[in-house]
């Protein structure tokens, strides 16, 4: 399953922040806090904050609960998880393995959708990536991702530009 079609099966596509709590649900994930799991991730050498396991038909995503005051972050985590489970299907999952492997696309696309980043970035009247970023509710990193995918940084600050810019090109 597509990350467009996650939002359109839960009629998100224009949302924002999109409700992954929603999502989870539609899908049949649980999603939950875990005390020490980034700890009990490094005495086996991993540095990790979230994690996904199966048990039969049921799917669980947890994350570390050192991050639970940290909602960009979780959803984050959450969505990658969901990416990871949806694209392999195996018993379990942790880590940043295969984040690249469209896997960062499906997040991206996901807690970030075109239709709602393109209204809001219309809207704004100084489009920064600080702002989308608390809009959308993910971190700084995921909305340069996402605008530089869809060829629409240029008017962005905080991606390629600063205030002095802006203010020449639109003030002056």
């Amino acid at each position: 399953m597509t990350a467009m079609g996650i939002l359109n099966l839960t009629n998100q596509a224009s949302s924002c922040p999109v409700c992954l709590r929603l999502v989870c649900k539609t899908l049949g994930v649980c999603v939950a806090p875990h005390d020490g799991l980034t700890e009990a991730a490094r005495e086996i050498g991993e540095d990790i904050i979230s994690a996904y396991a199966i048990n039969g038909e049921k799917v669980a995503i947890f994350y570390d609960s050192s991050i639970k005051d940290d909602t960009s972050t979780v959803r984050f985590e959450v969505a990658k998880q969901l990416a990871h489970f949806l694209k392999f299907r195996s018993h379990i999952h942790y880590g940043n393995s295969g984040m690249y492997d469209g896997v960062y696309d499906f997040v991206a696309e996901l807690l970030i959708p075109e239709k709602a980043l393109r209204h809001v970035i219309s809207r704004l009247i100084i489009p920064e990536l600080d702002s989308l970023s608390r809009i959308f509710d993910v971190p700084v990193n995921l909305v340069k991702y996402r605008l530089s995918k869809l060829k629409i940084k240029d008017d962005i600050l905080g991606y390629n530009a600063s205030m002095t810019d802006f203010f020449i090109k639109y003030l002056l």
